[in-house]
C-alpha cells in the first residue's frame, strides 16, 4: 500500500527526510521486520524489532531527468516492488517526486500490508508534516512514541475464546461455500491460478446526491452503510438468480482510543451475509458481521487450516472517510495508492469522502468476469443512485 500528497513549499528535501525519522521513531511496526523462523520451533513466522538507520536519499530517476508522468510511476512502482515486502528490511520507504519544471513535489510513502492500514496513512502524513513543523521550530525533543501495533497484536491473541454462537456462526457462513470464504456469485471463467488484474472505478454519488443518500438512511433509521447493503442485496439477488449477498468484509480492531493514533495493519477479517434487502435486516447484517470479526480467528478457523480462500474469492470493503477519528487536512491532497497484483477473485471498495463515494473493483481479465461483474456493478451503481433519488 502507498499513499501520495503534495509537499508543502516550506519543507524541503532535507528536512522531509529528518521529520520522516522521526516518525519511524515514534511508531514500532515501521522498526519491526518478519523473518522466516527456525523450522524446528514449528512457529514459521517471527517479528523482530531492528534498528532502522537513514542511509540519505538516493535517485531513481533511470537516466531520464525529463520523465514522462507514467514513467515516474513505473519508477516508484520498481522501488516498491523491490522493498515494500513482508521480509524486507524495512518493509517501507520515503519518496520524493520532484518535477523538473519547478512545479510542486509529491510526496509517496509505501510499506508493506502487513504493517499499515488506511488509516495508519491518515496518522503518518499528519506526524511527518507534525515532525518537519517541530524540526523547522527547533524542537529537539522528539515526538512520545505511539502505542506499538505489536502489543494490540499480542492483547488479541490473549483474548478468550469466541462465545460458541460465534463459531457456530463461522461454522454456517463457511459450509454455506463448502467449507470456504465466500465466493463471487457468478461466472469468473478460469481462475485456478491468479492472473493480471482489471480495475474500474465508479464515481457513484458526488456530494449532492450524497448529501440525499444520507438522508435517505438517516429517515430510515438506519446508518449509510445498512442503505448501501440493502442496494447491494437487491443487487446481487436480480443478477444472480435470487443468490443473498456473502462477502468476505474486513473490519477495523481499533476498539479502544489509544489505538487511533498508532500505526499498524486494524483489520480482520468477517463475512456479510445479507438476503433480505429490509434497511433493519441490513443494519443487523452489519452488527452480525461486525460480531464475526470481533475475536480471534486462529483459533476458529483453525479446522479449516486458516484462513480458507480460494478461487473466486468475493470481498467488499466500505470505508466512510467522514467518521475516521483522523481526518485528512484537504490541503494534503491524499491520494491512496494500491499495488498491482495478478488475482483469482473479485474485489470491491466502497469509499465515502466529503466529495460523495466511489465504488472501485478489480477482478481477473477473463472474458466472464468482465461480463459478470460489469453487470453486478451496473446494478449496484444504479441502485445506489436510485436510492439517493
Amino acid at each position: 500500500m502507498a499513499v501520495a500528497f503534495r509537499l508543502p513549499d516550506d519543507i524541503d528535501r532535507d528536512l522531509l527526510g529528518h521529520a520522516w525519522m522521526r516518525v519511524v521513531a515514534r511508531h514500532g511496526t515501521l522498526r519491526t521486520v518478519f523473518v522466516a523462523d527456525d523450522e524446528s520451533t514449528g512457529r514459521g513466522l517471527a517479528l523482530h524489532e531492528v534498528d532502522v538507520v537513514a542511509e540519505g536519499w538516493t535517485s531513481a530517476h533511470g537516466g531520464e531527468m525529463s520523465a514522462t508522468t507514467e514513467h515516474v510511476r513505473r519508477l516508484v512502482r520498481d522501488v516498491f516492488d523491490e522493498v515494500c515486502s513482508p521480509f524486507a528490511q524495512p518493509s517501507h520507504r520515503l519518496c520524493l517526486v520532484e518535477p523538473a519544471d519547478g512545479a510542486a513535489a509529491t510526496v509517496i510513502i509505501g510499506a508493506d500490508h502487513s504493517h499499515v492500514d488506511m488509516l495508519s496513512w491518515q496518522v503518518l502524513v499528519r506526524d511527518l508534516l507534525a515532525a518537519a513543523v517541530d524540526i523547522r521550530e527547533g524542537v529537539e525533543e522528539p515526538p512520545i512514541p505511539a502505542p506499538a501495533f505489536a502489543d494490540h497484536t499480542a492483547e488479541l491473541a490473549a483474548m478468550p475464546s469466541a462465545p460458541a454462537t460465534i463459531i457456530e456462526r463461522w461454522r454456517r457462513v463457511l459450509d454455506a461455500e463448502g467449507g470456504t470464504m465466500p465466493t463471487f456469485p457468478l461466472p469468473l471463467g478460469d481462475v485456478s491460478r491468479p492472473g493480471p488484474a482489471h480495475v474500474e472505478v465508479h464515481d457513484v454519488l458526488d456530494a449532492a446526491t450524497l448529501a440525499r443518500f444520507d438522508a435517505r438512511a438517516a429517515a430510515l433509521g438506519v446508518r449509510p452503510i445498512a442503505l448501501a447493503v440493502s442496494v447491494l442485496t437487491s443487487a446481487t439477488a436480480r443478477v444472480a438468480g435470487g443468490a443473498p449477498l456473502r462477502a468476505v468484509f474486513p473490519v477495523h480492531s481499533r476498539h479502544e482510543r489509544r489505538w487511533h493514533d498508532a500505526v499498524g495493519w486494524f483489520i480482520t477479517n468477517a463475512v456479510l451475509e445479507s438476503a433480505d434487502p429490509d434497511p433493519d435486516a441490513c443494519a443487523a447484517a452489519v452488527r452480525d458481521a461486525v460480531a464475526l470479526g470481533s475475536y480471534p480467528l486462529a483459533p476458529i478457523l483453525a479446522p479449516y487450516g486458516g484462513m480458507p480462500m480460494g478461487p473466486g474469492m468475493f470481498a467488499l470493503s466500505w470505508l466512510d472517510a467522514r467518521r475516521l477519528p483522523i481526518r485528512a487536512d484537504p490541503t494534503w491532497e491524499v491520494q491512496h495508492v494500491s499495488a498491482a497484483v495478478d488475482v483469482d477473485g473479485v474485489m470491491a471498495w466502497f469509499t465515502v469522502t466529503d466529495h460523495g463515494l466511489q465504488m472501485r473493483c478489480r477482478f481477473p481479465q477473463t472474458a466472464e468476469a468482465e461480463t459478470n461483474v460489469d453487470r453486478w456493478s451496473q446494478a449496484v451503481v444504479t441502485g445506489l443512485r436510485a436510492a439517493a433519488e
